[in-house]
């Protein structure tokens, strides 16, 4: 593993303690956009995606959620207005 991947694991091996650790960690990958957080679980993704609200379960409780947003527009600027034919995908 090179100097730039030791760095990175570095600030990815923490990202399950805390929320402001996993979105350390999110903001260590460059192709990450968004993040979620529960205790013990960090996941990241690398395409903006929308969420629901839910009843407050014993199991979500403890969710929290955030996205990078300078990341996120850029991600829609560099894919441009969608077309007629993408239309199914607001659906």
């Amino acid at each position: 593993m090179d100097e730039k991947g030791r760095r990175l694991a570095e600030k990815l091996k923490d990202a399950h303690t805390s929320f402001e650790a996993c979105r350390s960690g999110c903001e260590a990958r460059p192709e990450c956009l968004q993040f979620k957080w529960s205790p013990g679980i960090c996941r990241m993704g690398r395409v903006p995606r929308m969420g629901r609200p839910t009843e407050e379960k014993d199991d979500v409780k403890n969710l929290k959620s955030g996205w990078l947003l300078d990341r996120v527009h850029k991600y829609v600027e560099k894919r441009g207005k969608c077309k007629a034919s993408d239309a199914w995908i607001l659906k």
